[in-house]
């Protein structure tokens, strides 16, 4: 292998040629600006809920909520994460305020606008919530009469 296999450059190390050569540089890595690991969609979660990611935000703060299948809020929080357009790893522990109404739900991370506070760069992972008694090794036990007793 020899030169030819890299094309030929006229290159004399030169600052301006330097400059010019990275304005012509057209590989960019274009990355999603925040990105949950944990979660992942279809986890089964319960309180608390340890949330993973990376990202990068507005002074590094992603913003972390649990929604259930109403849509209602029942956990959230903040995360330091990375910013100015460098990501970062950021994790947090998210305690629920109230039990979730059914069974699904979505975990999400945001940041939120300078310009007017609003969501953006919204992430969301759905998930399914665990059952504490089924989940524990509980039974059900169902309360009646038995066969004996409809006697």
């Amino acid at each position: 292998m020899d030169e030819r296999d890299f094309g030929s450059y006229d290159f004399d190390g030169s600052d301006r040629q330097l400059f010019q050569r990275a304005q012509s540089c057209e590989h960019k890595i274009h990355e999603p600006s925040i990105v949950l690991v944990a979660p992942r969609p279809g986890d089964k979660i319960a309180d608390p809920v340890h949330i993973v990611g990376r990202g990068t935000a507005f002074e590094g703060m992603t913003h972390l909520r649990i929604r259930d299948h109403a849509g209602r809020v029942i956990a959230k929080g903040t995360a330091l994460g990375g910013a100015a357009g460098i990501p970062k790893d950021f994790a947090a522990t998210l305690r629920f305020s109230a039990q979730p109404a059914g069974r699904t739900g979505f975990v999400e991370a945001y940041e939120l606008s300078v310009k007017d506070g609003a969501e953006i760069r919204q992430v969301r992972v759905p998930v399914i919530f665990r059952d504490a008694t089924s989940e524990a090794g509980c039974r059900t036990i169902r309360v009646g009469r038995s066969p004996r007793e409809r006697r």
